[in-house]
């Protein structure tokens, strides 16, 4: 899951032209597994470099309404939220899908009746494993 979320979101800021500022959250849980990431180092994503911040037990993941991995939030410069969601049509799978277009366009100041999209990813309370494509 995580591959494809990261993939569009590369697209997504790739094809935003620097419009907006992006940051990804790394779930911190505790306890921690012992083959989970400690550092929060920044990732390459459409050519932007993206800052990751730990978030520990999911505190920010949660106050923003997060529950699965390869939720979006779009905030405002005034703090409001104007899109959340997912980027991709399905779970592990790549291609434009409608939450790319509507942060899109929100970006360029076009209204957007995509405020919400589902997200296709795993819950970020629990353990997920992929299960193979039949």
């Amino acid at each position: 899951c995580t591959d494809a979320s990261l993939a569009e979101f590369g697209d997504l800021l790739a094809r935003s032209h620097g419009m907006c500022d992006a940051i990804i959250l790394l779930l911190d849980p505790t306890p921690r597994p012992d083959d989970w990431p400690t550092a929060a180092t920044s990732r390459i994503l459409g050519g932007v470099t993206v800052p990751v911040q730990l978030d520990r037990d999911g505190e920010i993941a949660n106050a923003l309404g997060a529950e699965t991995s390869g939720h979006v939030v779009l905030v405002d410069p005034k703090g409001a939220i104007r899109f959340q969601g997912g980027l991709t049509l399905a779970r592990g799978h790549q291609g434009r899908a409608p939450g790319q277009d509507a942060i899109l366009a929100l970006l360029a100041g076009h209204p957007s009746t995509r405020t919400r999209e589902p997200v296709f990813g795993c819950p970020l309370t629990a353990e997920c494993k992929l299960e193979p494509a039949r």
